[in-house]
């Protein structure tokens, strides 16, 4: 009887541990929360929807897109989405090849790939490359605090040195 009763306690230690790790990690739920941010981030894209996209961003958020000057702003953001999809047979497919969580849980990034299309005044214009955004927590929502989008074209042609 004495067996069985120390045990117990023991057979209580030992199911904590296996309980403990049948939690999801704090990097497992945040990774989760922001594969599907971005996976609504990008549905918002194919929709063409520049509003929800433009919701996705922190009001102060930092992005560079493959033009001169940053676009600074959750409202600036949704501006420059909603202008783009004004143009007339526009597309903007955007992929999210990865998530990296940081170990505290609360700063992320996505990386991925991104395409453009529509009629200009000229033509067709096309244009594609690589993303990353970092993204963070405000207020229960994940939201895109720094995007840098580059495109994929050739470098310029190097100079020969004078001889």
């Amino acid at each position: 009887m004495r067996l069985a009763l120390l045990m117990v306690p023991v057979a209580l230690v030992l199911a904590l541990p296996c309980g403990a790790r049948s939690q999801p990690s704090v990097t497992t739920r945040a990774e989760a929360a922001v594969r599907a941010a971005a996976d609504a981030w990008t549905s918002a894209a194919a929709a063409h929807d520049g509003n929800r996209m433009g919701e996705f961003f922190a009001e102060d958020a930092f992005v560079m897109y493959p033009r001169p000057v940053a676009t600074i702003g959750r409202a600036a953001n949704r501006d420059a989405w909603v202008e783009f999809f004004k143009h007339p047979k526009a597309n903007h497919p955007v992929t999210t090849d990865s998530v990296v969580v940081a170990a505290s849980g609360d700063l992320a990034y996505t990386q991925g790939r991104w395409a453009l299309s529509y009629d200009g005044a000229q033509g067709p214009v096309r244009a594609g490359g690589r993303y990353i955004a970092i993204w963070r927590p405000i207020q229960g929502a994940w939201r895109i605090v720094a995007l840098s989008a580059n495109e994929h074209r050739p470098p310029p042609a190097i100079a020969a040195s004078p001889k």
